[in-house]
């Protein structure tokens, strides 16, 4: 009786044990993907502040230069400008909104991995 009691109190403690380990490797695997989403994040933000910087001093000084150059002209060429920009702004608030849309969730494969869970031990909701 003593050792069927050892026996069931050392199959918990392993399952317990099992059980701990597998949540831990879940959220090793949950913190390394936020780690990296947080990297991607800061790297594409440093990016895109660069880029509008740079665009906006290219375009303002490119106006600039051609507002000079054509000065009989400055009124048409500036609606011309301004024509140009906001379909050029359209055509990037598109293109980021459609990359935003299709790009995959955060923690991706951290859902992955819980949903694998969940069909293993059958507690899937259907």
């Amino acid at each position: 009786m003593a050792s069927e009691k050892n026996t069931l109190a050392a199959s918990l403690l392993h399952l317990w044990a099992t059980l701990l380990e597998g949540l831990q490797h879940r959220f090793e695997l949950f913190a390394m993907e936020f780690s990296e989403e947080k990297r991607r994040f800061l790297a594409m933000l440093i990016a895109v502040i660069i880029a509008v910087m740079a665009v906006f001093f290219g375009f303002f000084m490119l106006n600039l230069a051609l507002l000079l150059l054509f000065w009989k002209l400055h009124i048409i060429l500036a609606f011309a400008f301004a024509g140009f920009y906001l379909l050029l702004a359209t055509i990037l608030i598109l293109y980021v909104w459609m990359k935003l849309k299709n790009s995959p969730g955060p923690f991706a494969a951290s859902m992955a991995e819980f949903k694998k869970d969940q069909e293993f031990f059958g507690t899937k909701n259907e």
